[in-house]
């Protein structure tokens, strides 16, 4: 039936011959089509930036039966679902009501984080313990019904309810203003965050108890929304629904309109964890002076009453003051690894109080071919390293990625923490020294690791180039000092068989490779190769590795040179 018969005064009411109804004369079905006014008069939006939501689910009428009984006369187990439309995070369920088709919930629960425009989807659930929920009905509210003076109340009538009347859900829907007022931004670039897990309340139990009254052991993880490389979690506390944790972390990048999310799990060894609720804070409510501190009604926590977390959210100024950068094409880094402080034990111990090996690996980020790795320290959560390397090749802009490991032999190494420091922390006069909180670093208190970086001027002064288009390298590698042993020996002090490759930077054909040397950490070779093709800017790659024959060579080191510093 075409729109333009019934959206017309009057509307339609008449027969209409069927298709695909069989061989032989037509048949008919008789409608009657109405135009009907909107639910609400049209009204003025009130919603604003940070506006929530208070969603009340009133009751239901007319259910169907979705469980067989034998007395006869089927009831259901209904529970309402409500979320934002295609924000299926921003979610929360009622409680189911045993054995009835016109269930009374009244239950009230606020959605955060409401833009102007987002419709509420509304379902209603036959709950079966062990199986999937059946669906008993589903509509959508239009936002344009709610998001006005005075909000929405009343009866929907319910799509998808199966054969027979319609069934109907009531429900009332209010605008909340935001969660604080309108306040001018405090952050900066360079910007931190403090930030303070409290405590929870009124989570639901995911643990079974023999005794009855089941709990759970609660965790609570913290990310910037869209960025899950700046997160942590806070430790778990055994057999409780209203925990309190009172742990302070620190995220070391905050951009302004970040917002972070938070998650409540339950902690179960061995298996995954079970999500207990989640709720986003929005930048606007904590980057303001004075920060955020209060409590947040989570969703998605399981049917029933909604469960709060309470955080505190500071926004701290910059690692450093602002400074201007002092590299300079060709700058080099020097990176001392001085001491990390309370890393989690990785390794289980007989006596109890687990340590761990650490040691610490240091890139240029989105350059993982400058990289260094610290000796591991055996049996300690305080490790002292004091380790001093040098990075070539430094660009303004570059920044370092630190990660701290448990070495395993024989097994992959366990992360014990990792931290990005920007570089206008260190590009600058008298470069940086400090500790940096430590990111996934296991539950509980943050681990930190200190270091220093320091800016040191180009291997050579500026020079002008003398190559001209057609110009040669030769390239002598004279010798190498200091490398490790990647070869075991049967008297002890093993020893490697030192070979070393040279190649253009991103011209893998034009390469050349020296012999090898037999048993030897302090190799001299003293061969003459040339490379025919040299164009202005191309930088050296060498690479030192162990000959072993009948396997690959193990890498003992490599080092780009710049074109700068030869030419």
């Amino acid at each position: 039936l075409a729109g333009r018969d019934f959206d017309r005064d009057g509307g339609f009411e008449g027969e209409l011959k069927l298709l695909q109804c069989g061989r032989g004369p037509q048949a008919t079905l008789k409608v009657k089509v109405e135009v009907l006014p909107p639910l609400m008069p049209d009204a003025p939006p009130i919603s604003e930036p940070g506006s929530r939501l208070q969603v009340t689910i009133l009751s239901a009428k007319g259910l169907r039966a979705a469980d067989w009984s034998l007395m006869g006369g089927g009831k259901s187990d209904p529970f309402c679902r409500c979320e934002i439309r295609g924000k299926p995070e921003f979610m929360f369920e009622t409680l189911h009501i045993e054995k009835t088709l016109e269930p009374v919930w009244a239950e009230q629960h606020e959605i955060a984080c409401y833009e102007k425009g987002d419709d509420l989807d509304f379902r209603v659930f036959d709950y079966d313990k062990g199986s999937a929920a059946d669906l008993l009905g589903r509509i959508t509210l239009a936002s344009r019904n709610f998001d006005r003076e005075g909000g929405f109340e009343g009866e929907l009538r319910l799509l998808e309810c199966g054969r027979g009347p319609q069934s109907s859900l009531k429900v009332k829907v209010e605008m909340l203003p935001p969660l604080l007022p309108d306040a001018p931004p405090v952050s900066e670039p360079g910007s931190r965050l403090k930030v303070t897990i409290l405590s929870a309340t009124g989570l639901r139990a995911a643990d079974w108890g023999f005794m009855g009254g089941g709990k759970s052991d609660p965790f609570c993880r913290c990310e910037i929304r869209d960025k899950p490389e700046f997160k942590f979690e806070t430790r778990h506390i055994n057999k409780t629904l209203d925990p309190v944790w009172n742990e302070e972390h620190e995220l070391p990048v905050y951009a302004q309109g970040d917002d972070l999310d938070f998650q409540v799990f339950d902690y179960d060894r061995g298996s995954a964890a079970d999500l207990l609720g989640r709720i986003t804070l929005a930048g606007r409510d904590f980057d303001r002076d004075g920060g955020f501190e209060g409590e947040l009604k989570l969703l998605q926590c399981g049917r029933g009453p909604q469960a709060t977390l309470k955080v505190k959210v500071e926004v701290l100024p910059p690692l450093m003051p602002d400074a201007p950068p002092i590299s300079e094409p060709g700058s080099r880094l020097q990176v001392t690894i001085l001491s990390a402080k309370g890393l989690r034990a990785a390794d289980w111990s007989l006596m109890g109080g687990g340590k761990s090996d650490p040691f610490c690996r240091c890139e240029i980020r989105g350059k993982p071919e400058f990289m260094f790795e610290t000796l591991h320290i055996e049996k300690t959560l305080e490790p002292v390293w004091a380790e001093q390397h040098e990075i070539a090749c430094y660009e303004k802009g570059d920044d370092l990625d630190f990660r701290v490991f448990d070495y395993d032999k024989g097994s992959a190494a366990d992360l014990l923490g990792r931290i990005t420091l920007a570089s206008r922390n260190f590009d600058r006069e008298g470069g940086f020294e400090g500790e940096l909180r430590l990111l996934e670093c296991g539950r509980g208190p943050q681990s930190s690791l200190k270091v220093k970086v320091e800016m040191l001027p180009p291997l050579l002064p500026d020079a002008p180039p003398v190559s001209e288009p057609g110009s040669r390298l030769k390239v002598t590698i004279l010798s190498a000092t200091g490398l490790r042993a990647a070869d075991w020996g049967f008297m002890g002090g093993g020893k490697s068989d030192p070979f070393c490759r040279c190649e253009i930077r991103d011209k893998p054909e034009f390469k050349f490779e020296t012999r090898h040397i037999n048993k030897t950490l302090d190799p001299v070779w003293n061969e003459e190769h040339e490379l025919p093709v040299y164009a202005q800017g191309d930088d050296l790659d060498f690479q030192v590795f162990d000959y072993d024959r009948g396997s690959a060579a193990d890498l003992l080191g490599r080092i780009t040179l710049a074109g700068r510093d030869f030419d």
